[in-house]
């Protein structure tokens, strides 16, 4: 069997068009090739290989599977589904930690608690297991023996203001990770108060009224009178934005009504938006995708909005 040397020297001649080779001449080429990659442990190598053997005379004459070493279709599949799968993965950790920290916090109880009630909607939405749910629910609602907590850090990106919610059980394992990913991305933790207070928790009830007058107006008068800070229309339904304390009473109003909302949402939001440039939001989406990676960050809140480009 020709060794790589041999193998490359014979390419290093321009044997003419006509000069077929034999098939056993093309049989120890691609047996080389093969072999060699396979052996190889770096993907200079298998380049490298890859070069040589295109400049052999009879090049086009070597099976398609030869060039296409190291870039295999199923190859790139597999890894594009493992990437998917961690995301996933990660997904269903935080959204975990974030039904334990509801139940424990109003109870396991999704019509009592609308927060835990938001949750589970973006649970079933993410397909999460429904094992991992009750696991979740039945966490929460055991004795809190300290092992995870909720932790609040107030950062700041240039002037626009951070929320980042937290849950581990090492409070200083957590803060050097923030630290760490907001140093990396030029941001900073600020002090206590400095941003929170710029944001407040609101409920967003969905309604699907599709194109009934009479049912948009009904929904509006009832969450109005109920307490709703504003009701907004959306595709073929309703958008109620009511406080952390009148959220509850909202929803009973109307639920008695005979209204119940397709999809219930609790977030933080904030009162006033920064407005910033396209180069400034890339930056900061950047930053959310690095506390994407990290198990113990449950969500991260800013008051930034991108400005509109003419």
């Amino acid at each position: 069997q020709s060794t790589w040397g041999e193998l490359l020297s014979e390419s290093s001649g321009r044997a003419p068009a006509r000069d077929r080779p034999s098939t056993v001449m093309l049989q120890r080429a691609t047996a080389a090739f093969a072999g060699a990659a396979l052996r190889s442990q770096t993907m200079g190598l298998r380049t490298a290989a890859q070069e040589g053997v295109r400049r052999l005379p009879f090049a086009r004459e070597v099976p398609d599977f030869v060039h296409a070493a190291g870039h295999s279709k199923w190859a790139n599949i597999r890894h594009r589904k493992a990437a998917v799968d961690a995301k996933r993965a990660n997904t269903f950790t935080k959204i975990g930690k974030e039904i334990v920290a509801a139940v424990r916090a109003n109870g396991p109880n999704p019509k009592d608690n609308l927060r835990l009630a938001s949750i589970l909607s973006r649970a079933k939405a993410a397909n999460c297991p429904k094992a991992n749910i009750e696991h979740a629910i039945a966490k929460g609602s055991g004795a809190n023996d300290g092992s995870e907590q909720e932790f609040l850090f107030e950062a700041q990106l240039g002037p626009v203001a951070l929320l980042i919610q937290a849950m581990s059980d090492s409070r200083n394992r957590t803060t050097m990770r923030v630290k760490h990913v907001l140093t990396k991305h030029n941001a900073r933790i600020s002090g206590p108060g400095s941003t929170a207070r710029l944001f407040q928790r609101r409920t967003i009830l969905s309604y699907g009224v599709a194109d009934a007058p009479r049912a948009i107006d009904a929904i509006t008068e009832t969450a109005i009178d109920a307490g709703a800070d504003d009701v907004e229309t959306e595709e073929r339904g309703l958008l109620v934005i009511a406080s952390d304390a009148t959220a509850k009473s909202v929803r009973a109003a109307l639920a008695a009504a005979g209204h119940e909302p397709r999809d219930t949402k609790v977030m933080m939001v904030a009162d006033e938006a920064v407005t910033v440039d396209p180069d400034a939001y890339e930056s900061l989406e950047k930053l959310l995708e690095s506390f994407d990676g990290e198990d113990d960050i449950v969500e991260v809140h800013h008051n930034a909005v991108v400005a509109e480009t003419s």
